[in-house]
């Protein structure tokens, strides 16, 4: 079968909604009212990618993700797609998250730790569907050499990682970056990717954009929310975007403050940890923002 971008989305959606698999369990509920909360909502979004996308080779910038980038053609050797899947968290798990800025939500750690044991699946699940069809396909999150290192490590302002599934998912058409780091979807930024490199050779998805923060209105609403004021705005403004030619992480976030903050949710509600006050209660929450005009 010769799939895209659509099939596979398909493949991944009819998974994800299966019987109760997408819901908290009475046994792993915080509390008794999250028993069955939904974790995610339709629709699933899946982009595409050339592995041989020139954007893969500058992903190893030290501006960008550094040095321990691994290019797509490292996790599969003849490497020539890259697949991108985003589910966006539903509304009863945003709506948990914005009741009180100030507080860790119960539903935002089920979406972010239950949540992420389910996109894994969703994920393994498209991995397989690529490898009946006799193509060879690695999650790179998945795989055993996966690791990321903490500024405080590196001296960087940014994590350095072997993989990075908001980048893969930008040059696969999924959308651009916001002030808070995350990627904002024409389903908004409350949610989670993940993605699968493979040796066989899908269509890419076309990117409706330029500029690595297109989509962002610069609202600063994520700025407001962030606990621990770790978000700030830096080389830009309302009525400049940075270009493809210039994909650089560019300092807009603390990421060791706020990996810090995290830690302190792993703390106190160990093994479920999560923070995500950046995504709720902001335009690009659930959709892609409008700029005024």
């Amino acid at each position: 079968m010769q799939h895209n971008a659509e099939s596979l989305r398909k493949i991944a959606e009819e998974f994800l909604f299966e019987g109760d698999r997408n819901a908290v369990g009475a046994a792993d509920a915080l509390s008794e009212e999250y028993a069955g909360m939904p974790i995610f909502r339709t629709p699933v979004l899946v982009g595409i990618s050339s592995a041989s996308d020139p954007l893969y080779r500058r992903l190893g910038d030290e501006s960008v993700i550094g040095g321990l980038y691994r290019h797509p053609s490292v996790w599969v050797s003849d490497a020539k797609s890259v697949i991108s899947v985003f589910l966006p968290f539903s509304d009863a798990v945003c709506k948990d998250n914005s009741k009180d800025i100030n507080t860790f939500s119960y539903g935002w750690m089920h979406a972010r730790n239950e949540g992420q044991n389910l996109l894994n699946a969703v994920g393994i699940r498209v991995k397989e569907e690529i490898e009946s069809c006799g193509g060879v396909a690695v999650i790179p999150s998945l795989d055993g050499s996966f690791r990321y290192v903490l500024p405080k490590t590196t001296g960087k302002p940014h994590a350095d990682s072997v993989w990075s599934d908001r980048h893969a998912a930008y040059i696969s058409g999924l959308g651009t970056f916001g002030l808070s780091t995350c990627l904002i979807t024409k389903e908004g930024t409350a949610g989670r990717f993940i993605s699968i490199v493979t040796d066989l050779k899908i269509e890419p998805t076309p990117r409706d954009y330029v500029g690595i923060y297109e989509y962002c209105i610069k609202c600063g609403r994520c700025i407001k929310n962030c606990p621990v004021n770790a978000i700030y705005k830096t080389a830009i403004s309302k009525d400049r975007d940075i270009a493809d030619d210039d994909l650089k992480n560019i300092s807009l976030k603390d990421i060791q403050k706020c990996s810090d903050y995290v830690d302190l949710s792993e703390e106190m509600y160990y093994p479920r940890y999560g923070c995500g006050k950046c995504q709720v209660n902001v335009p690009c929450m659930n959709k892609r923002p409008k700029r005024r005009s």
